[in-house]
Protein backbone atom coordinates (compact mmCIF):
# COMPACT_ATOMS: atom_id res chain seq x y z
CA UNK A 1 0.00 0.00 0.00
CA UNK A 2 2.84 2.33 0.87
CA UNK A 3 4.48 1.65 -2.49
CA UNK A 4 1.30 2.60 -4.33
CA UNK A 5 1.01 5.87 -2.43
CA UNK A 6 4.66 6.73 -3.07
CA UNK A 7 4.18 5.90 -6.77
CA UNK A 8 1.14 8.17 -7.03
CA UNK A 9 2.99 11.05 -5.39
CA UNK A 10 5.97 10.52 -7.72
CA UNK A 11 3.69 10.53 -10.76
CA UNK A 12 2.00 13.70 -9.52
CA UNK A 13 5.33 15.52 -9.20
CA UNK A 14 6.48 14.18 -12.54
CA UNK A 15 3.48 15.63 -14.45
CA UNK A 16 2.83 18.80 -12.41
CA UNK A 17 5.65 20.79 -14.08
CA UNK A 18 4.09 20.07 -17.47
CA UNK A 19 1.11 22.20 -16.51
CA UNK A 20 3.39 25.20 -16.20
CA UNK A 21 5.66 24.37 -19.13
CA UNK A 22 3.00 24.14 -21.84
CA UNK A 23 2.97 27.00 -24.30
CA UNK A 24 0.19 27.65 -26.75
CA UNK A 25 1.15 29.60 -29.81
CA UNK A 26 -2.25 29.54 -31.51
CA UNK A 27 -4.11 32.50 -30.05
CA UNK A 28 -7.03 32.16 -32.43
CA UNK A 29 -8.66 34.60 -34.79
CA UNK A 30 -8.80 38.36 -34.49
CA UNK A 31 -11.75 39.10 -32.23
CA UNK A 32 -14.76 41.00 -33.54
CA UNK A 33 -14.93 44.73 -32.82
CA UNK A 34 -18.52 45.57 -31.82
CA UNK A 35 -18.72 49.17 -30.64
CA UNK A 36 -16.90 52.19 -29.31
CA UNK A 37 -18.19 54.69 -26.79
CA UNK A 38 -16.73 57.49 -24.71
CA UNK A 39 -17.94 56.55 -21.23
CA UNK A 40 -18.29 59.09 -18.43
CA UNK A 41 -16.18 56.84 -16.22
CA UNK A 42 -14.74 53.36 -16.32
CA UNK A 43 -16.24 51.75 -13.26
CA UNK A 44 -17.62 48.20 -13.59
CA UNK A 45 -21.28 49.32 -13.49
CA UNK A 46 -20.85 51.79 -16.37
CA UNK A 47 -18.88 49.32 -18.47
CA UNK A 48 -21.36 46.49 -17.81
CA UNK A 49 -24.23 48.75 -18.88
CA UNK A 50 -22.34 49.56 -22.10
CA UNK A 51 -21.82 45.84 -22.83
CA UNK A 52 -25.44 44.88 -22.10
CA UNK A 53 -26.88 47.82 -24.05
CA UNK A 54 -24.72 46.88 -27.05
CA UNK A 55 -25.08 43.08 -27.15
CA UNK A 56 -28.24 42.55 -25.13
CA UNK A 57 -28.53 39.94 -22.45
CA UNK A 58 -27.37 40.05 -18.90
CA UNK A 59 -23.57 39.86 -19.03
CA UNK A 60 -21.74 40.33 -15.79
CA UNK A 61 -18.46 42.06 -15.03
CA UNK A 62 -15.76 39.51 -14.21
CA UNK A 63 -12.39 41.21 -13.83
CA UNK A 64 -10.41 44.33 -14.74
CA UNK A 65 -6.76 44.08 -15.80
CA UNK A 66 -5.03 47.38 -15.06
CA UNK A 67 -2.15 48.19 -17.44
CA UNK A 68 0.66 47.57 -16.76
CA UNK A 69 -0.32 44.34 -15.09
CA UNK A 70 1.88 41.35 -14.52
CA UNK A 71 -1.11 38.99 -14.78
CA UNK A 72 -1.93 40.09 -18.34
CA UNK A 73 0.60 38.76 -20.84
CA UNK A 74 0.68 40.95 -23.95
CA UNK A 75 2.15 39.81 -27.26
CA UNK A 76 2.78 41.93 -30.34
CA UNK A 77 1.84 39.66 -33.26
CA UNK A 78 3.02 42.15 -35.88
CA UNK A 79 0.85 43.89 -38.44
CA UNK A 80 -0.58 46.04 -35.64
CA UNK A 81 -2.16 42.95 -34.06
CA UNK A 82 -1.94 42.32 -30.33
CA UNK A 83 -2.87 39.28 -28.25
CA UNK A 84 -3.31 39.12 -24.51
CA UNK A 85 -3.68 36.06 -22.36
CA UNK A 86 -6.62 36.24 -19.96
CA UNK A 87 -5.11 33.36 -17.96
CA UNK A 88 -7.74 31.49 -16.01
CA UNK A 89 -10.64 33.54 -17.43
CA UNK A 90 -12.61 32.71 -20.59
CA UNK A 91 -14.59 35.89 -21.33
CA UNK A 92 -17.30 36.23 -23.97
CA UNK A 93 -16.71 39.97 -24.30
CA UNK A 94 -13.96 42.39 -23.33
CA UNK A 95 -13.44 46.14 -23.33
CA UNK A 96 -10.14 47.78 -24.17
CA UNK A 97 -10.05 51.22 -22.52
CA UNK A 98 -7.82 53.53 -24.53
CA UNK A 99 -7.76 57.24 -23.79
CA UNK A 100 -11.39 58.33 -23.39
CA UNK A 101 -12.69 55.57 -25.65
CA UNK A 102 -13.96 52.17 -24.56
CA UNK A 103 -13.75 49.57 -27.34
CA UNK A 104 -15.96 46.50 -27.04
CA UNK A 105 -14.94 43.18 -28.62
CA UNK A 106 -16.59 39.78 -28.88
CA UNK A 107 -14.10 37.07 -28.01
CA UNK A 108 -13.89 34.38 -30.69
CA UNK A 109 -12.18 31.05 -31.18
CA UNK A 110 -9.63 30.73 -28.34
CA UNK A 111 -11.46 32.32 -25.38
CA UNK A 112 -8.35 32.42 -23.20
CA UNK A 113 -6.85 34.99 -25.56
CA UNK A 114 -8.01 38.38 -26.71
CA UNK A 115 -6.72 39.29 -30.17
CA UNK A 116 -7.23 42.80 -31.53
CA UNK A 117 -6.07 44.48 -34.71
CA UNK A 118 -5.49 48.22 -35.02
CA UNK A 119 -7.00 48.54 -31.52
CA UNK A 120 -10.02 50.09 -33.23
CA UNK A 121 -8.85 53.52 -32.25
CA UNK A 122 -5.25 54.03 -33.18
CA UNK A 123 -1.81 52.61 -33.62
CA UNK A 124 -0.46 52.18 -30.10
CA UNK A 125 -1.12 49.81 -27.24
CA UNK A 126 0.83 52.11 -24.92
CA UNK A 127 -2.25 54.31 -24.42
CA UNK A 128 -4.41 51.46 -23.03
CA UNK A 129 -5.29 51.95 -19.37
CA UNK A 130 -7.14 48.70 -18.69
CA UNK A 131 -8.97 45.72 -20.15
CA UNK A 132 -12.26 44.60 -18.58
CA UNK A 133 -13.74 41.18 -19.21
CA UNK A 134 -17.39 40.10 -19.11
CA UNK A 135 -19.43 36.92 -19.07
CA UNK A 136 -16.55 34.53 -18.67
CA UNK A 137 -15.88 31.59 -16.44
CA UNK A 138 -12.85 30.97 -14.28
CA UNK A 139 -11.00 27.74 -15.06
CA UNK A 140 -8.99 25.99 -12.35
CA UNK A 141 -5.28 25.53 -13.01
CA UNK A 142 -4.18 22.01 -14.05
CA UNK A 143 -1.71 21.74 -11.19
CA UNK A 144 -4.48 22.51 -8.69
CA UNK A 145 -6.59 19.71 -10.14
CA UNK A 146 -3.66 17.28 -9.97
CA UNK A 147 -3.02 18.17 -6.33
CA UNK A 148 -6.72 17.84 -5.48
CA UNK A 149 -6.89 14.44 -7.22
CA UNK A 150 -3.80 13.20 -5.39
CA UNK A 151 -5.34 14.23 -2.07
CA UNK A 152 -8.58 12.40 -2.81
CA UNK A 153 -6.64 9.29 -3.90
CA UNK A 154 -4.58 9.45 -0.71
CA UNK A 155 -7.71 9.69 1.46
CA UNK A 156 -9.28 6.75 -0.38
CA UNK A 157 -6.18 4.61 0.17
CA UNK A 158 -5.99 5.60 3.82
CA UNK A 159 -9.61 4.62 4.35
CA UNK A 160 -9.12 1.32 2.52
CA UNK A 161 -6.02 0.50 4.59
CA UNK A 162 -7.85 1.37 7.79
CA UNK A 163 -10.84 -0.93 7.17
Amino acid sequence: MKKILVSLVAIMFMFAPLAFGLTITDVGLVDTFLAQKNLANSNPVTETTFVNDTVGGNNSFVFKFEIPNQELVLSDLGGNRYAFDFGKYLPEYFIVKKGRGSYLYKNLDELQYGVVQNLAGGPSFSEVSHISIFGGVQVPEPATLILFGAGIAGLAMYRRKRS
